[in-house]
Parts: C-alpha cells; sequence; structure tokens
C-alpha cells in the first residue's frame, strides 16, 4: 500500500490493525517482475485476434450445446457446480470447453 492510503487509514481507524491483501500484494508484484512477459503476450493474443476466436467458438458452441437437451441440461448442471449429475461424465468436454473459452 501507498504511504498516503497507509496514513488516511490509520487517521481514520487508528485502532484497527492494518493488513495487505495477498491477491492485490502478488499482483502489484507480479507486475514488477513480469510486466515485460506479459505486455508481449498481451501484443500476441491482440496480433492472433484471440479473444475475438474464442468468443465465435463460444457462440457457436452456445448455439450447438443448446440444441441438444442433454447437453444443455448438463451445463446448467455445471453452473450450478453440480458436475456429474444424472451421469453427464460423457457429455462434459463440449461442455467443459465452452465453459473454458467463456471463463474470464
Amino acid at each position: 500500500m501507498s504511504s498516503a492510503i497507509i496514513s488516511a487509514v490509520e487517521s481514520i481507524f487508528p485502532d484497527v490493525k492494518n493488513f495487505i491483501c495477498h491477491l492485490h500484494f502478488l499482483r502489484d508484484i507480479g507486475k514488477d517482475l513480469f510486466n515485460t512477459e506479459y505486455g508481449c503476450i498481451l501484443r500476441c493474443l491482440k496480433t492472433f485476434r484471440t479473444r475475438t476466436t474464442l468468443r465465435k467458438l463460444a457462440r457457436e458452441f452456445k448455439k450447438y450445446i443448446e440444441q441438444d437437451i442433454e447437453l444443455k441440461d448438463c451445463l446448467q448442471n455445471c453452473m450450478k457446480k453440480n458436475f456429474f449429475k444424472n451421469n453427464h461424465a460423457p457429455l462434459m468436454p463440449p461442455v467443459a470447453f465452452y465453459v473454458l473459452v467463456t471463463w474470464g
């Protein structure tokens, strides 16, 4: 945390312990250590239109899944975290692909 934020927090909450969020701390360290590599990866992803391609695939797979009642049910159960309800294991590859493509 910056010294300004630390001072502000201490003045507003004088008797409260102040801790650093591990997520934000590690994210900031990662930026310091891997900023060059991260920038390179972003440029490559933009150059090869990776996000656009994945979104197109996601739309196509969603149509494919919605046309099959079992796949649609499997996807809905996955979203509810009931992954293998009603013995959906054989249906998982297309559903898992769709979930991974749309994740993030």
